[in-house]
């Protein structure tokens, strides 16, 4: 009998599929590689809208996409994950596979709150946490999604919805750390096991301690904060990680000391978290640590050292649309020109973050920037420029939800200033 030539194209997908999810099991991949995979996904999802779905090839394209996110994401291919993905995980809810379509919008949702688009990824993560099915995960799956939604609601200042879901995170993992093993996406066909569907219980546990010291960085509560980091540290070395996951923590610890001003402690912590970063290749990552890296030598003089670290940081962040990497080089950039004394030069770099913070919620950038563009334009005497900053300074901090508090203070500051030129005039 004549197999068609729709039937010979889905076994095609399907064997094609296999071979790269069993190659990526054994082997080390380049970008290469990794374009090959994201062109079969693309042209199997494409031909979706032309031919009936297939349950054999559609489970072996599911699988190939969880097996490849974490490569494709940490090389920077976010436009991608975020054209691609939808497409997929509506194919695992054809094949009612309700595991995988979760971890497949959760993955998307992530991408999405890194490219700045909150909206999307908040979108995504309440249709799985209100989903009945949620329930039905493994902790760990329903511990990840659950960390992930925190780490989104802190980006967009809502910090007590995000420690009320971290510790929703934190609960799960004590309850079921080391009595559970994760779910396998391959258990029921028997073959090698290529991928993990979600973090074991005792890493999400260390990344929850991590966004609650963030929590309380944001909130000025120092020694708090420094307990959560080095908690989270010492989870990550008790498990082997120093060369690995560390990365984060030694990040958080040095920008603690960073926001501190003990600059002596914060850099050695920060260039072993970048060193990391960069043998991992995570660009997201990469950028971050550059950026911190860099407002620590601004701050003790090695100003050529910065700006290279800021160059390489605005092509990176600009590689992957990232809206709060691009902003926060701005504002880095800003204070490399400030230290060098071209103040016109530094005003320049925090008005392209007050673009961004105009349209974006970015609090942990929008603050500093903020007060070094006002004090800019206070020791400039620029005071008409400085007079019709004010009103978008409160619009753009209104739009950073920084709360009541802290917005009747910069409000009283704003005020002051505005005393002050009446009195000059």
């Amino acid at each position: 009998m004549e197999i068609d030539w729709t039937t010979r194209q889905l076994q095609r997908y399907a064997e094609e599929g296999q071979y790269a999810i069993s190659y990526m099991a054994k082997h080390e991949t380049d970008e290469y590689f990794l374009e090959r995979v994201l062109d079969l996904l693309r042209t199997y999802v494409e031909g979706l809208t032309h031919v009936s779905k297939d349950p054999a090839s559609a489970r072996i394209i599911v699988r190939l996409a969880l097996v490849s996110y974490y490569k494709v994401q940490t090389r920077g291919y976010w436009a991608r994950i975020v054209r691609l993905w939808p497409s997929i995980y509506d194919l695992a809810e054809w094949m009612n596979d309700f595991a995988a379509q979760a971890e497949l919008m959760k993955e998307t949702a992530v991408v999405k709150s890194n490219q700045g688009d909150w909206a999307g990824a908040m979108e995504l993560f309440r249709y799985l946490l209100h989903h009945p099915r949620f329930v039905t995960l493994s902790p760990n799956q329903r511990a990840d999604i659950l960390f992930q939604t925190g780490v989104t609601f802190i980006q967009i200042a809502q910090y007590r919805q995000a420690y009320n879901v971290l510790m929703q995170c934190r609960a799960i993992a004590l309850r079921f750390d080391g009595s559970e093993e994760p779910r396998r996406m391959n258990e029921h066909d028997g073959q090698p096991d290529v991928f993990r569907i979600e973090p074991p219980l005792w890493e999400l546990h260390a990344y929850t301690l991590d966004q609650l010291g963030n929590i309380a960085m944001i909130q000025g509560q120092i020694e708090e904060a420094r307990y959560y980091y080095q908690k989270y540290l010492d989870m990550l070395l008790q498990h082997g990680q120093e060369d690995d996951l560390a990365c984060a923590a030694y990040q958080s610890l040095g920008r603690l000391w960073l926001f501190v001003d003990r600059f002596d402690e914060a850099i050695p912590l920060l260039e072993k978290g970048l060193e990391i970063r960069r043998k991992l290749q995570e660009k997201q990552g990469i950028t971050t640590s550059l950026l911190y890296l860099a407002m620590a030598y601004v701050e003790t003089g090695r100003l050529y050292q910065a700006e290279m670290l800021i160059d390489e940081a605005f092509i990176l962040a600009k590689e992957l649309q990232m809206i709060g990497g691009i902003a926060f080089a701005h504002l880095v950039a800003g204070s490399l020109e400030a230290k060098r004394g071209r103040m016109e030069a530094a005003i320049v770099q925090w008005k392209q973050v007050m673009a961004i913070l105009d349209t974006h919620s970015l609090p942990t950038i929008g603050l500093p920037t903020v007060k070094a563009l006002l004090l800019a334009l206070v020791r400039t005497r620029q005071i008409g420029e400085l007079a019709s900053t004010l009103i978008s300074v409160l619009r753009i901090l209104r739009r950073q939800r920084i709360g009541l508090v802290a917005y009747l203070r910069w409000t009283f500051q704003i005020l002051r200033i505005n005393q002050m030129l009446r009195i000059r005039k």
